[in-house]
């Protein structure tokens, strides 16, 4: 299970984001004992693959209602948050991705929009 904070700096593009995760070696107990106690809001199915360019992690997801997406994932705290900034620009450059392409929004939030 992966908890994520979210939030959208002030001074440029993009995301930071601080995560937990916690393992387990049986995640159905724990998804039993969640769903009882919290209900399910909503279920993103995805499929992803990975990839690793210079540094940083490239998903590139196929989201069941929503389409396809690419997310870029720079770990700001082994670069510097402006060097991270810039690996990712470089690479939206290369890949043809503009700040009008960006989606500030979780899947979540948008199957959320979508269908509820």
């Amino acid at each position: 299970m992966i908890y994520y904070n979210r939030h959208k700096p002030e001074d440029g593009p993009g995301s930071v984001c601080e995560y937990e995760i916690y393992r387990t070696g049986d995640p159905e107990p724990l998804k039993h004992l969640l769903t009882s106690a919290l209900q399910v809001d909503v279920e993103v199915k995805k499929t992803r693959q990975v990839f690793w360019i210079r540094n940083v992690k490239i998903n590139v997801d196929e989201v069941v209602g929503l389409g396809s997406f690419i997310e870029f994932e720079a770990q700001a705290d082994r670069l510097g948050l402006q060097a991270a900034r810039r690996r990712v620009a470089e690479l939206m450059d290369i890949l043809g991705v503009t700040s009008k392409d960006l989606v500030y929004k979780s899947y979540s939030d948008m199957i959320r929009a979508a269908y509820l």
